[in-house]
């Protein structure tokens, strides 16, 4: 949001815009909620000031002149209070002038100041997907609900997601066409910050996705942070009383996600680790995959869940004992739901991006210079990685005996 304030000798300034009158008192801050208005204010800087973030973060400070998200200012009172403040960071100093950039956005200063009051509702949202990050963000929702329990938290993204994460007890879900009409005193977007913060740190990415969630949302990420995935009691019914899950054998179930929207990301021997799964441990293997017609080359046995619902994803994922998979949306359901995990990595640094899910176990290849490399895939040519190739599917076999410790099946049982 922008501001504006009048600063000439004269008791007030009015503007005509389009017909509209709009009336500026001399040094009093109005907000510009017409574009129109806005670019005949910037044309007049000798006439106005124009602060880009929310003017309260200055509201008592004197002596001080905005431009944009800049503030300067020769004041020794105002120096004092702008050095002293976590909303501001020190740009350049003189002995004639200070001048600061406000380093918090309008969202996170509403969302400080309401966590000092005792009560206010906060709508965290998510403007796009894909699947694993509408989960992260929920997760970082939910932290903020329970580290703040006296907030209303509400929780909007694409309805073709509701499944995923509607129907929990404390943070409701909200389609956005209703959420952008609804009033909360804090909007929260978490839509963009962790694709920007991964382009400008890498290759050295330091934090995951939901630590960088849980710090827009101003949540201590350690003490309140659970990856959180909502199961629908009646889907989860639904696929316990499916026959290929109806047996009363003691044999594992193991979830297969052997592909992602990202080629670069997928990996070829799924099919041979399944096969040994079903040889070695007479296990119910379940592959996942949102595209009915996906070529599926392991055993014939192999249940298929191909172009399932989320929510029937979830449910059946929830009765897995072992999920094996590529970075993909499922796989966050299965670690948020304490299934154990196995994960392949390619390009993006797997022990970052599952850092904190207690039962997942990565598998990467980083032999190459350049590993992890994130975003600039030196070798990519936009369907494999050099990375994903060099891992084998004994890696994989290995991996899951370290796991899990399971017995091998009498050759009767297989």
């Amino acid at each position: 949001m922008s501001w504006a304030r009048y600063i000439q000798s004269k008791d007030k300034k009015v503007i005509e815009v389009n017909n509209i009158e709009y009336m500026f008192p001399q040094m009093k801050w109005v907000v510009l909620n017409n574009p129109a208005l806005k670019r005949r204010i910037l044309d007049h800087p000798d006439v106005f000031e124009v602060a880009e973030f929310d003017i309260g973060i200055i509201e008592g400070i004197p002596g001080i002149r905005c431009h944009g998200k800049m503030v300067y200012t020769d004041n020794p009172i105002s120096i004092a209070i702008l050095r002293s403040s976590p909303y501001f960071s020190l740009k350049y100093a003189s002995d004639r002038q200070h001048i600061f950039r406000v380093s918090i956005s309008d969202d996170r200063f509403r969302l400080i100041n309401i966590l000092k009051k005792s009560s206010g509702t906060v709508g965290v949202y998510r403007m796009k997907g894909g699947w694993g990050d509408v989960v992260m963000a929920f997760s970082a929702a939910k932290a903020l609900k329970k580290q703040y329990p006296h907030l209303g938290v509400t929780y909007a993204c694409p309805s073709n997601f509701k499944e995923l994460v509607d129907g929990d007890p404390a943070v409701k879900w909200q389609h956005l066409n209703d959420f952008v009409k609804s009033k909360y005193d804090v909007y929260l977007n978490l839509t963009s910050p962790c694709i920007h913060y991964e382009i400008a740190k890498q290759p050295r990415v330091d934090k995951n996705r939901t630590e960088i969630f849980c710090k827009e949302c101003a949540v201590n990420y350690k003490k309140y942070f659970k990856l959180s995935q909502v199961v629908n009691p009646t889907t989860l019914t639904w696929a316990k009383k499916q026959k290929f899950l109806s047996s009363e054998s003691k044999n594992p179930i193991i979830g297969f996600v052997p592909s992602s929207c990202a080629p670069i990301r997928n990996w070829w021997g799924f099919g041979e680790v399944a096969k040994y799964c079903r040889e070695k441990y007479a296990s119910t293997n379940l592959i996942f995959n949102a595209d009915p017609n996906y070529s599926w080359d392991g055993c014939a046995e192999d249940i298929k869940i191909f172009g399932y619902s989320m929510g029937q994803v979830v449910a059946l994922l929830s009765l897995c004992d072992l999920v094996i998979g590529v970075d993909t949306g499922p796989m966050h359901s299965a670690s948020a739901l304490a299934v154990p995990t196995i994960w392949l990595f390619t390009h993006i640094d797997g022990k970052i991006r599952t850092k904190d899910y207690p039962k997942a176990h990565v598998i990467q290849n980083l032999d190459c210079v350049n590993a992890p490399c994130w975003y600039v895939k030196p070798c990519d040519d936009g369907k494999t990685s050099k990375c994903g190739l060099a891992i084998k599917p004994l890696d994989i076999i290995s991996k899951i005996q370290q796991v899990m410790q399971w017995p091998p099946m009498p050759q009767t049982q297989i």
